[in-house]
């Protein structure tokens, strides 16, 4: 569903046009049964329909090439290294989930069991519910970690996290503790996920950000946070500043993903399916590669 959430959007930028693939938009291949037609009594237009047919044709090995360099870029893209990572989240056992996000965020006290879930709002016509769309939710018992994913596009391009999108997660975390009537979570944890340890994946980083411990606990400067409420939160922002002062907030890079499966893995000790707890670590680990391309 991610992937064809954004499929309409890359359509044309990543190769999957009629365009792309003949050379000519859908609406001459839509006229020309009629242009010839026309032309079938006029040598002079037939011949020219046939020249540019023969041109589209000779393009064809130029345009595969250029396709599937596109197609190389879009395996690259965030959105489709997101809806993957959130495939192999949602096929694992939710023992193994748990294990695995409460080691990779070193917190001891997380669920014995999570698991993936979405986001849905509802309200009224005209109320405010501009929300940030996560890239993954893991819901257990009454703890919510929402993730953050950033990777390595390109060799000199990459996307940085800025800190209005903390904001954005902050203001998710706000409304829940507002709307709470014991269904929705009320412990919330956010976590980063980065192509490297450095500091440079956060956009203008020394502006807000004070340190990013051993532990991965990134240390914020909540006067920037404070400033930057007041600037951009046009509503009452006191619940923001509150989520923002509250949530940890971990910043870790895609190699402590694999270690963190391993060590669940190993935890979860299901010794009758070892391949296949394997195989799901090597799809991980080809996910990663991808995920940290550049480095």
């Amino acid at each position: 569903m991610e992937v064809l959430r954004h499929f309409y959007y890359y359509t044309v930028q990543y190769g999957l046009s009629v365009k792309q693939f003949t050379g000519e938009h859908w609406k001459y291949w839509e006229r020309l049964p009629f242009d010839l037609d026309e032309a079938k009594d006029s040598p002079r237009k037939l011949n020219n329909i046939i020249s540019k047919l023969k041109y589209l044709s000779g393009e064809s090995d130029e345009r595969l090439r250029k396709r599937r360099l596109q197609l190389e870029k879009w395996r690259e893209k965030e959105v489709v290294i997101n809806a993957q990572l959130m495939s192999i989240s949602a096929a694992l056992p939710e023992k193994i989930l748990a294990i695995m996000f409460g080691h990779l965020i070193n917190l001891k006290e997380f669920p014995s069991k999570c698991r993936v879930v979405c986001l849905k709002i509802e309200g009224i016509k005209g109320e405010d519910l501009d929300f940030v769309e996560p890239d993954i939710l893991l819901l257990g018992a009454s703890h919510l970690l929402m993730i953050e994913i950033k990777t390595r596009g390109g060799a000199t391009s990459s996307r940085s996290y800025p800190p209005t999108q903390l904001l954005n997660y902050m203001k998710l975390v706000a409304g829940c503790k507002k709307l709470s009537d014991g269904k929705l979570p009320s412990k919330f944890f956010h976590l980063i996920i980065v192509p490297s340890e450095e500091k440079k994946w956060l956009e203008n980083y020394p502006a807000w950000v004070n340190d990013v411990r051993r532990d991965g606990l990134l240390r914020i400067d909540n006067k920037f946070f404070d400033k930057l409420i007041k600037e951009t939160i046009k509503k009452d922002g006191r619940g923001i500043t509150s989520a923002v002062n509250e949530t940890p907030i971990y910043y870790k890079s895609w190699d402590y993903l694999i270690k963190s499966f391993d060590f669940a893995n190993e935890k979860f000790n299901d010794k009758n399916n070892t391949i296949h707890w394997n195989k799901i670590g090597d799809e991980l680990k080809k996910l990663i590669k991808v995920a940290t391309n550049y480095i």
